[in-house]
């Protein structure tokens, strides 16, 4: 019976627990928040996810501002919008 107890994954985190993240502020919905530049130009080594976490905005709103944006073919240089106009 020690050997099953030791294998079990410890309980999910409260509710609570998972959205206090300290420091680090949760992504906004809120495409139109001035402090989000409008555009941004696609840096080397960049990902909607690298973007996303850096703007705090989640990646399914860039996605939907940019409808024609391929995820997996971000090129250098290339620009994407991260706020609403």
């Amino acid at each position: 019976m020690l050997v099953i107890d030791a294998l079990r994954a410890p309980p999910p985190a409260a509710p609570d627990a998972l959205i206090e993240t300290g420091s680090t502020a949760l992504p906004t919905d809120d495409a139109s928040d001035q402090s989000i530049p409008s555009t941004y130009r696609i840096r080397n080594g960049d990902t909607l996810s690298t973007i996303a976490e850096r703007y705090r905005i989640r990646v399914e709103t860039i996605r939907q501002l940019n409808p024609s944006l391929n995820p997996l073919a971000l090129a250098p240089g290339d620009t994407i919008t991260l706020r609403a106009p």
